[in-house]
């Protein structure tokens, strides 16, 4: 792998109302000749929340509370994707 520039920079969500401005480092493969966003640990892809606030979210799920109560602890509105957190319940499977 060699360096290759940076991705866009993205302003990630934290917990509270900390944002994060981020800019990845992309790199190319010197085989194939491919590139890649590599992403620090502290994110994931496609999702504008970080690692730990995603955690939080399904501790109070694996707790039984529901999107509403979890978006308002979060500070966050429904419509975040918070709803879709009960599918990680453990009931669920």
């Amino acid at each position: 792998m060699a360096r290759w520039g940076h991705g866009r920079a993205r302003i990630v969500r934290s917990v509270g109302v900390t944002t994060l401005t981020v800019r990845p480092q992309r790199v190319r493969c010197r085989d194939c000749g491919a590139t890649y966003v590599l992403l620090p640990t502290a994110l994931q892809v496609r999702r504008a929340d970080t690692t730990e606030v995603i955690g939080i979210v399904l501790a109070y799920t694996a707790k039984g509370l529901g999107f509403r109560s979890i978006g308002e602890r979060m500070g966050r509105p429904e419509s975040t994707g918070i709803d879709r957190a009960p599918l990680a319940a453990p009931d669920y499977w």
